[in-house]
């Protein structure tokens, strides 16, 4: 009878922690199917002389773990005009496989590459965790985003923690959030998104202040013809 009861709360613990596909989203996690293995020997290290010759902001995040022999795993490192600005501890993916309630696997992943910021915000807030926040989110490869963490995980920094995006302290997301967005264009304005839903207010507060840049490729840098409205800026995930 114990066994039972036992067997009963451990499948109600399980399901009361299940995600669904939209949680899994929100959190920047990756199906399983999109997700492209990097050999562990030989990871994603691009030449970043070249890459930081080809905006005026980079981010450079290291997603690989942490060690002696490899103290720069996650942490981000900020240039700006080809020179560094300053490195934070970070938390990235915890690269665990996890199965949501409609039975798709997902990995909590933060994907390696160049790319483009496509959205920036002061404020913004999770409609799958309502009232979750991601202060200074800098959305940059589709879900995931560099963004401040609670205070709470700070002691997390510097170990993978997330569900693929770019945990950072508060005020490290707001110089990194603050850096890209002075180089779209000079006007620096923002737009009130919030909403309420089942009377949570979710505070979303978007810069509009961009400009068009060409689109990169994700593996080189190199410029494409398509443009999208972005800022004179590139965050690059390196690292296995």
């Amino acid at each position: 009878m114990k066994s039972l009861l036992l067997t009963l709360i451990l499948i109600a613990q399980s399901q009361a922690f299940a995600l669904t596909d939209q949680e899994a989203i929100e959190l920047g996690m990756t199906p399983i199917e999109e997700h492209e293995t990097i050999s562990k020997s030989r990871g994603f290290y691009p030449n970043l002389d070249s890459v930081l010759k080809k905006a005026s902001v980079v981010v450079v995040v290291d997603k690989s773990l942490r060690s002696n022999q490899n103290p720069n795993g996650q942490t981000a490192k900020l240039f700006v005009d080809g020179v560094f600005y300053s490195e934070y501890d970070v938390s990235t993916g915890t690269e665990q496989v996890k199965e949501t309630t409609s039975g798709r696997q997902y990995i909590a992943t933060t994907p390696v590459g160049i790319y483009r910021p496509i959205r920036a915000y002061t404020d913004y807030m999770s409609r799958a965790f309502l009232g979750a926040t991601m202060t200074w989110a800098v959305f940059f490869n589709g879900g995931i985003a560099t963004h401040a963490t609670t205070r709470g995980a700070y002691s997390k920094l510097g170990h993978r923690a997330s569900g693929g995006c770019v945990r950072m302290k508060l005020e490290e997301a707001e110089e990194v959030n603050q850096m890209i967005v002075s180089h779209g264009e000079p006007n620096m304005r923002t737009i009130d998104q919030s909403e309420m839903i089942d009377d949570v207010l979710l505070k979303r507060i978007l810069y509009v202040n961009r400009d068009k840049f060409p689109k990169v490729d994700v593996k080189t840098g190199e410029n494409l013809a398509e443009e999208m409205w972005t800022y004179d800026s590139l965050v690059v995930v390196i690292g296995s």
